[in-house]
This record gives C-alpha cells, structure tokens and sequence, in this order.
C-alpha cells in the first residue's frame, strides 16, 4: 500500500471515531495533525499533488477537514441549537443570531457586540447518519484533468466525529493545519467546488470570520483569507451562503466594526492583527464588488472609505515618530483600499461615493505623507522600508484617483475648489508643498504611471484656477 494512501486512511479512521476514550484525545489530536500536514506537504507539491486528488480517499479527507471547522465554529462560538435537529439550520440560527457580531446599527453611536461563550456548544444530531450529498455537474467538468472520470460526492455533515472533544481554546494548531489543508485543496478546482456547495462548512467560516475575541483572532483571520480566496471563483448565479451579496455584506461588516476596534485599541501586536484581518476583508470586497447591487456598493465604498479617511488622519496628524515607524502591514492595507476605489471610477454611482471633501482631503494628505519629498513636513520614508512596493503602489492608485476626480463638474458637486481643499489640507505646512510633491514626482518618480498622473493633476490645476 502507497505511503499517501496510508496516511489518508489514517485520518478518515478518525473521522469516523464515534466514540474516543478521554486518555486517547491528546494521542489521537497530534495523530490528525500530522497526518493533515503530510497531506497538505504533498498536495502543495507538483510531483505529488495528483497522487493525492486522483485517490478516492481525497474528497473524504477534505470532508474531514470541513468537519474539524464546523467543530471549530460551535466550539468557539455559542450555537443555539435546543430545538434544532438539522446542523444546516443550526449553523444558520447562529449565523442569523448574531454571534460573535461586533457591528454598529445604521445611525447608532454605539457599538452592539455580542461575545462568543467560553463554553461550548453541542449541536443536537437526529438519529441516523444523514448524509447531504452535492454533485459536480456532469458539463462542470467530471472529465478533469486531475484524474475525476465519475460523479464526486461531497458529504456536509457526519453524525458525530471526535474533533469537538480535541479543540483547545489556548492551542490553534489543530485547526491552523487544516486551514493550511484547505487552501491547498482550494487551488484544486472539483476540491475547491466541493469547499463552495458545502454549505456547513461556508457558514462555518462566516461564523469564524466574526469571532470577536483577541485569543480567537487568529482563527478569524484563517476564516477570512479562505473566504476571500473562494470569492474569486463566485459566479453571479450563486445563491445562499457564498453569493456575491451575502459575502460582500460579511467583508463589510468586518471592516466596519475592526475600523474601529482599530481606533480604540492602542496594543501594536493587536493592531497588527486588525490591520491583517482589514486587508483581507477589503481583497473579499474587491472580488465582489462589481456584481453587486447598488446599496451593497454603497455600503462597501462608505466602509472602505471611513477606513481609509481614518489611517490616513491618524499619520497625517499623528506624531513624527509614528510615521517614521509606519510599517508593511500599513502599506499593504493603504495598497488593496486604493486599489478598491479604482472600481468606484468608471460607474457614475459608485464615483459619487467618493466625491466628498471629507475622503479627497484624506487622499491629499496621502499624496503628501509618501510622495518621497523628504523636505515636506509630513513624509514618511517608505522608500527604504520593508513592503515600500505596497507603499509606491497606493501612491499610484492614489494619483489616479484624483487625477480622474479633479473636474469642473466635481468641484461643483463638492462645492468648493480643488485649490481650496488643498490649501486647507495643507495650511499648516510650507507652501505649496502639495504642488512641490507633484513636481518632484513628475521629475523623480521612475513609475510611468505615478509621473504622468502627477503632470495630469498638475495641468487640471491650472485650468481649473483660470
């Protein structure tokens, strides 16, 4: 028997442990750690890869591994589930509970978040094993090149398995080793279409991705890159959990309320880890954004740019020292959200979202902090600092959109002149230090596109002053 082979069977064996005497727990956890290593070792690889996805146990594994999450999310999240006897609907009653929500009402100063319990939560199971099976269309390509000549079915929810019982609250690595399986089997497209109509799992991850509870943030994190990955392959006809809408609306709900836990929280480590949940929520809005309806835009545009207009005031009008120890994770963030409202220009509704004094001064304020002019009071030296490609390609995006933004027609939206909004952005720095910076990067800057957004903003300058 091939070693691979092994190795899965391994792992099924435990899956389908009913019962797991309490000295066995720790053995069995460590047992399921590495073997779920091992089989992500090798799907990642090339020359293994179709070894593993060609098997017949690899679906199960990955069943396994949504298992181990569904587990994940009742034992860290409180699941009401008395009456419930269907784990789908449970799953639901808690993502529609609220669980585990840090979220501001529309027009409410105050935040309503409801912890996760300490305890944890047993789903109720009816009697039997049902299984929901999901079938990968017969023209969705059962003929792969993986190796897939039959109809795959893809089981949602056992009866009963062990992993509840090998959960810790201080100990991640369980499940940090399945989320690093399920990635590699998101790159795998019959895997990766079994993970998005396996709906346990996606509300799974949906409840994960709203944890809010430092220890757990870990978990949301995992939760949140894994569901912005399956948006890039999120047609306009799905429905139910993994629709375009109903994530779009998660990713703006996690902006909303990290965006501030970000502006309360004054621990660098937490910070960090806000500013890594934020990116990837903005990367899941970027997927989605063009297929939604008009208040989804809205909604997400109005978050992403709140955010911006915060990290951008915060270092405008932050302390020397803290711009000067400005970091990648900054970079990153300031890259997918400038990245984010190039998508608002070309549709008259959605660039409107943008066109406010509030979110074009914040923009100046950018422009100056990292244009590179060292002599302006604001720089940040980005230049030499570690991610300072993320920082240049912000500035780009940056550049542009104002550059497609600075018109007559805008200025009589925002009711005052360009050369006054940044007079006032500017006006306790060295004069003209906004058109110094546009200077030194149409002169200095290397970047084809920054130097020529720069020229193009200079020139709409002049025009609009006549």
């Amino acid at each position: 028997v091939d070693a691979h082979l092994s190795i899965m069977d391994a792992l099924i064996k435990i899956r389908h442990q009913q019962t797991v005497d309490s000295s066995r727990l720790a053995e069995l956890r460590e047992v399921a750690i590495h073997c779920i290593h091992t089989i992500t070792v090798l799907v990642e690889s090339d020359g293994t890869r179709s070894a593993i996805v060609e098997a017949e146990q690899s679906l199960e594994c990955l069943n396994a591994a949504a298992d181990i999450i569904s587990a994940c999310a009742s034992f860290h999240c409180t699941v009401s589930t008395t009456e419930a006897s269907d784990p789908v609907e449970s799953q639901k009653e808690y993502a529609a509970s609220g669980n585990g929500i840090n979220v501001k009402s529309e027009g409410s100063p105050e935040m309503q978040s409801k912890k996760c319990s300490d305890e944890k939560a047993k789903v109720e199971e009816p009697e039997g094993d049902p299984i929901t099976e999901v079938e990968i269309d017969d023209e969705a390509g059962v003929e792969t090149t993986n190796g897939y000549t039959e109809k795959e079915k893809f089981e949602t929810a056992p009866q009963e398995t062990p992993w509840q019982e090998m959960l810790s609250k201080d100990d991640f690595s369980l499940e940090k080793t399945v989320f690093s399986l399920l990635r590699a089997f998101g790159r795998i497209q019959p895997h990766r279409d079994a993970m998005t109509k396996n709906e346990i799992l996606i509300l799974a991850l949906k409840n994960l991705s709203q944890i809010d509870e430092l220890p757990q943030i870990r978990l949301q994190t995992e939760a949140l890159d894994l569901l912005a990955t399956l948006s890039l392959f999120v047609g306009r006809s799905c429905q139910g959990s993994l629709s375009q809408g109903s994530l779009a609306d998660l990713f703006s709900t996690v902006v909303e309320s990290r965006t501030r836990a970000l502006q309360i929280t004054r621990d660098r480590h937490e910070q960090q880890a806000l500013k890594n949940l934020l990116q990837l929520s903005v990367l899941g809005l970027h997927s989605s954004f063009c297929s939604l309806n008009a208040d989804s835009k809205a909604k997400s545009m109005r978050v992403a740019s709140d955010l911006f207009v915060y990290m951008a005031d915060s270092l405008f009008k932050g302390s020397k020292s803290r711009r000067s120890m400005a970091q990648k994770a900054d970079g990153v963030l300031f890259c997918n959200l400038a990245t984010f409202f190039i998508l608002s220009i070309g549709n008259d509704a959605s660039r409107n979202l943008i066109i406010t004094r509030r979110f074009l001064s914040s923009l100046i304020r950018f422009v100056l902090m990292t244009a590179g002019l060292s002599t302006v009071d604001c720089h940040i030296p980005t230049a030499s600092s570690e991610g300072s490609e993320y920082w240049a390609s912000a500035l780009a995006h940056c550049l542009f959109c104002l550059s497609c933004t600075m018109n007559e027609t805008s200025q009589e939206e925002l009711g005052v002149s360009f050369k006054a909004l940044i007079e006032g952005v500017q006006f306790a720095m060295k004069p003209n230090s906004f058109m110094l910076c546009m200077r030194y990067l149409s002169e200095n800057n290397l970047a084809g596109s920054t130097a020529i957004s720069a020229r193009q903003i200079m020139s709409t300058l002049d025009h609009l002053s006549c």
